[in-house]
């Protein structure tokens, strides 16, 4: 009969943390977590659909490629470019 050694569980291993944590270190470690989660609610994406003229559209593509970059991430570079400039459509 082959033996083998019994497996560690997750919640033993974070039982044992737990223990050696005091109880101010598990509410830090908490609202931490908390903190990056809701962070991570405010850092997503969204899909958005845009209507481009096809020329222009064929065009960024090409150029894109010829650069070597993905057109989608060229267009959020140039949105995130427009929006932190602080020039308005005027200038």
């Amino acid at each position: 009969m082959k033996r083998t050694k019994p497996k560690r569980t997750l919640q033993l291993q974070s039982h044992t943390m737990a223990t050696k944590a005091s109880p101010d270190q598990i509410a830090d470690f908490l609202e931490s977590y908390r903190m990056m989660m809701a962070e991570k609610d405010l850092v997503g994406s969204k899909a958005i659909s845009l209507r481009v003229p096809l020329a222009l559209l064929n065009a960024f593509r090409k150029k894109a490629e010829l650069e070597g970059v993905a057109y989608q991430s060229q267009i959020k570079k140039l949105m995130e470019q427009w929006v932190h400039s602080g020039k308005t459509t005027e200038e």
